[in-house]
């Protein structure tokens, strides 16, 4: 493992909170707070991931951490702290985890952009989305690969993102179909030179195709457009065998802990995510139109 300059790690941490903001900002009771040893967002959803610690470096006092964490988020809110890995010693050893350990470590990956970025495979093309219809199919690839609601995505995907509807990171959501049908995606936040590679996500039926790969590229691509010079993800164990062929490799891990919460919490939570998740299915807010970036 080749680590980062400090410069490209600070690049490398900011991209990963402007994205991390950028898919949470939009949620009505969203609140960013940014603390000597962390960054902090909350949603006002009880999803783990929709409610983070970022931090740049791995804690010293985690107890005083988890407190002061425990008053920013809702009472009985589950919530994620991602750090880098520590060396050794494991500063979360010794805490009750709802997740938590080496096993879950995810690795950061950078890639210095290449002059030139290969094609699409056969049959696949690949584009930026612009209009409605494309919002809609890029929509409906993220659920179906990771299980999301169609409320959540129109949350986080709302027409007005392809405007960039304020936000301090550049972004492109990228799909690829094969022939008419949506198979593949990928998001772009572009910041400091930086262009981080999220969302990426195949069709469980269209797999093993280099789909995955190619909207990868896209991603990458369109970030070399807005002045990117490196590519930065993080990968998972799925996903990792692809970037290191391609040119990425591994800078630094990630270790994602969840604290574990008191019984009578965890219920609480357990009647909002229902709450929550009635909701958004029941939401049927017309998608606003838009143009392209």
């Amino acid at each position: 493992m080749v680590p980062l300059s400090l410069e490209q790690a600070d690049q490398a941490h900011r991209n990963l909170v402007e994205a991390t903001w950028e898919f949470i900002r939009r949620f009505p009771r969203a609140h960013r707070e940014a603390w000597p040893e962390a960054t902090a967002f909350r949603s006002g959803v009880p999803v783990p991931d929709a409610n983070q610690l970022i931090l740049p470096a791995p804690p010293g006092d985690v107890k005083a951490l988890v407190g002061r964490a425990r008053r920013f988020f809702p009472s009985g809110y589950p919530f994620e702290i991602l750090s880098p890995a520590p060396g050794e010693r494991d500063p979360f050893a010794g805490f009750p985890s709802a997740g938590s350990g080496p096993a879950l470590r995810l690795p950061g990956m950078w890639m210095d952009l290449p002059l030139s970025f290969p094609s699409p495979p056969a049959g696949l093309s690949v584009r930026t989305v612009a209009d409605r219809e494309g919002l809609s199919d890029f929509r409906r690839v993220m659920g179906s690969v990771y299980h999301i609601p169609a409320g959540f995505l129109r949350i986080v995907f709302p027409g007005s993102a392809l405007r960039g509807d304020g936000s301090a990171a550049r972004v492109r959501l990228i799909l690829g179909y094969a022939g008419p049908r949506p198979v593949a995606g990928s998001v772009l936040v572009a910041t400091d030179g930086i262009a981080g590679v999220y969302w990426v996500a195949t069709d469980l039926r269209q797999r093993r195709r280099g789909y995955g790969e190619a909207v990868t590229w896209a991603a990458l691509a369109a970030g070399e457009e807005l002045g990117a010079r490196a590519g930065f993800l993080q990968a998972s164990p799925l996903g990792r065998p692809v970037y290191e062929r391609m040119g990425f490799r591994t800078v630094l891990e990630y270790q994602p802990w969840q604290p574990l919460r008191p019984r009578l919490d965890r219920m609480r939570t357990g009647l909002r995510l229902l709450g929550s998740v009635l909701a958004s299915s029941l939401r049927r807010a017309p998608v606003p139109s838009s143009t392209g970036p």
